[in-house]
């Protein structure tokens, strides 16, 4: 697969006229196109060039990589199709860096070609030549016809043991060199060059590692969904028999002995007959998982409690076909596939598996003492939204108060009847605008503080990330103020946020760096309704999901503000653990991502209160920066189609390969963390390919 990006539109047109071999209409299929035209151009080129092009704006994206998926699994016949036509596939396209730099394809550049502005002349002289080259091919006679002319050129390359597999492609490479020649593409010394280069490499194959591993792929697949080759899990039934020619399952690869390959696989196989090479090209193409010499030892069971050490080649599961990767998965993830009528109240529902029916999820109840949170990252519309709308309903019905807080719009009520049905967004959700309705809990209340030390706790947490608080010397300056404050709230003497602002001195420098700070926070809430409510009283008002909306114009400092809210949140769970709290925040990069703020500090220590959060952004980090500590402090990540530069790092993770990764589909994710498993009774940490958990209401 081929992307060309034209310099202009006169360039485009000449590589449209140049490599468009089913006519000279300018007209190419889009490749923005329905998925049923996309695949009818496909269908209809053989031994060609499938052409498409690529205008789309950034509004067009599902409609792109709908396109590119098509077209990939054409390039990888995941269709499972025997017949096939053959032919290479060209993008033209206005904007190339749309597309992955992951994705398996070839860029080519146009920038320094000539502009042709007689397109007519060339396509006459394309036809030209094809006519003369078709005559060349056909004519019968065996000295003028110009195949089988440069072809007895190469008689003297002999067929032996050492270049049986390649020994033809030798021949036609030689041959395609000569025609190129004659046609005066390359001269006389490259094609010495290239004879020389071929005679240097006598004993490696001209045959592509992903060739091979794309036979690999097939017959491997073929074998184990028609039963040549058993299925045995690692652990559990169906056990693993030495007898028999299986592969065996663990979480992240298929394994297999050398016998096995050596007795069903290499025999079927048309690339190439030897085992070595065979894994030279898997460990090339990143396919091949080994540690010594390509293989690795794998502990197994044979029978409940008794366990064998076998040596075995690792393959990512990936590897295989759709239909097959069903078939395992339906194997590997039993224990994890629960049904919808073993549902229970304590089973948060996630993902739906490929080849399963039922659901994989987590099990929070009082006996678990695990870190319930969740990060949730990829690119923009890749499906996060949706996947936290639905798990906001789920965690509701389950028996939780869902907080979310909105500050882009993405949960407005339009918004929502897109992920939901109309009934359920007015069952469900409330909305709560603070630009209409104000502040909905009282952020000066100490209700429940028994001693001062606990009144300036509560204080700091609020007013700290409200003024961006950074470094010791400023800690230690908030905190010498929150004394005064805390007894002049206790004597009634002041009741809001902005009756603080008297406790600063603008004569000290950082007195008043912290009193300006506030002084903007504050401002761009007056005027707002206060009530005195905790948040008991004000979810209890609500219904079973909450959206505080910041996204008007009005509230400027929204981000501010919701770490207040979250700070005022976190101390008041300490003291009401009943019922639990779930909160959901979107792109959380504007927020307080401070090892002390609310948000590091609810993942920390939340869980013990019954407050947990599911965290979504479009980064991704595995540094120790702030994003990466926050994520690090979340028990389950799950990944939708990720930013290109988080690709590697997501990888290295998992253990999924970038390829997979880069086309993950929209509602697609990499699952990584906690999932209950019915045959042990507990959460334990796995790693797997799903959809966003549907509900059907």
């Amino acid at each position: 697969m081929f992307i060309v990006e034209p310099k202009s539109e006169s360039n485009a047109k000449a590589v449209i006229a140049l490599i468009k071999n089913k006519n000279f209409s300018p007209n190419v299929c889009p490749l923005i196109d329905t998925k049923t035209n996309l695949q009818r151009e496909l269908n209809s080129i053989n031994d060609g060039i499938a052409l498409f092009r690529d205008t789309s704006y950034a509004e067009d994206r599902k409609k792109l990589d709908t396109g590119l998926n098509v077209l990939l699994h054409d390039l990888q016949n995941c269709t499972g199709n025997e017949i096939r036509s053959r032919h290479l596939t060209v993008i033209l396209s206005d904007n190339p860096g749309n597309i992955s730099s992951e994705f398996p394809t070839y860029f080519i550049s146009l920038s320094d070609c000539p502009n042709i502005d007689n397109i007519d002349k060339l396509k006459q002289a394309v036809g030209e030549f094809d006519s003369a080259l078709i005559h060349l091919l056909t004519n019968a006679d065996v000295n003028e016809n110009l195949i089988t002319n440069v072809l007895s050129q190469t008689s003297y390359l002999t067929k032996t043991e050492v270049n049986s597999e390649y020994w033809m492609t030798w021949r036609l490479i030689q041959t395609t060199a000569n025609i190129l020649r004659e046609y005066r593409l390359i001269n006389s010394d490259e094609l010495r060059e290239i004879i020389r280069f071929l005679k240097r490499n006598p004993h490696e194959g001209i045959d592509s590692a992903q060739n091979i591993t794309n036979d690999f792929r097939q017959v491997i697949s073929q074998c184990i969904n028609s039963g040549i080759i058993d299925i045995a899990n690692q652990k559990r039934s169906p056990y693993f028999d030495s007898n028999k020619p299986m592969v065996i399952l663990d979480d992240k690869y298929i394994n297999i002995l050398a016998a096995t390959i050596d007795t069903r696989i290499l025999p079927r196989m048309k690339t190439t007959k030897k085992r070595n090479k065979l894994l030279s090209a898997l460990k090339f193409c990143g396919k091949l998982y080994s540690n010594n010499n390509y293989k690795r030892n794998l502990d197994v069971e044979t029978a409940p409690g008794v366990t064998e050490t076998v040596s075995v080649y690792s393959f990512p599961k990936n590897i295989l076909t759709p239909k097959c990767i069903e078939k395992i998965n339906a194997i590997t993830f039993a224990d994890y596939i629960i049904k919808n009528s073993e549902f229970s109240k304590a089973f948060i529902p996630m993902a739906t598996v490929s080849g399963c029916n039922g659901a994989v999820g987590v099990v929070i109840s009082d006996s678990t003492d695990e870190a319930e949170s969740m990060y949730i990252s990829g690119q923009t519309r890749s499906g996060k939204t949706h996947f936290l709308v639905q798990q906001a309903v789920i965690r509701a019905e389950s028996g939780k108060k869902i907080i979310i807080f909105d500050q882009t719009g993405a949960f407005s009520p339009d918004e929502l009847r897109k992920h939901l049905s109309h009934k359920t967004v007015e069952k469900c959700f409330s909305h709560w605008d603070i630009s209409k309705y104000g502040v909905p809990v009282d952020l000066m209340s100490l209700e429940n503080c028994s001693s001062l030390p606990e009144k300036k706790n509560r204080l700091f947490s609020i007013l700290s990330v409200a003024a961006n608080i950074s470094g010791d010397i400023q800690s230690k300056v908030l905190k010498k103020r929150l004394s005064d404050i805390s007894k002049a709230i206790n004597v009634g003497r002041i009741h809001t946020l902005s009756e603080t602002l008297e406790f600063f001195n603008e004569n000290d420098s950082e007195q008043k760096k912290i009193k300006d700070r506030l002084k903007e926070v504050f401002d761009d809430l007056e005027g707002l309704n206060a009530y005195e409510q905790n948040w008991e009283e004000f979810l209890d008002s609500q219904k079973k999901i909450v959206i505080l909306s910041t996204s008007a114009d009005g509230i400027r400092k929204s981000s501010q503000l919701i770490n207040m809210l979250l700070a005022g949140l976190y101390e008041y769970k300490q003291h009401d653990r009943d019922p639990r709290y779930t909160v959901i925040l979107d792109e959380i990069e504007d927020l307080c991502l401070e090892k002390d703020g609310p948000i590091s500090t609810i993942l920390k220590k939340g869980a013990k209160h019954r407050l947990s959060m599911l965290l979504a952004s479009q980064e991704f980090s595995v540094e120790k920066d702030k994003l990466g500590k926050i994520i690090g402090n979340c028990g389950t990540l799950v990944f939708f189609r990720p930013k290109t530069n988080n690709i590697s790092d997501i990888s290295k993770l998992t253990g999924i390969d970038k390829a997979t990764l880069a086309v993950l589909e929209q509602g697609q994710f990499i699952y990584h963390g906690l999932c209950y498993n019915k045959h042990e009774g507990k959460n334990k940490n796995v790693t797997l390919t799903g959809r966003t958990y549907q509900l059907n209401k």
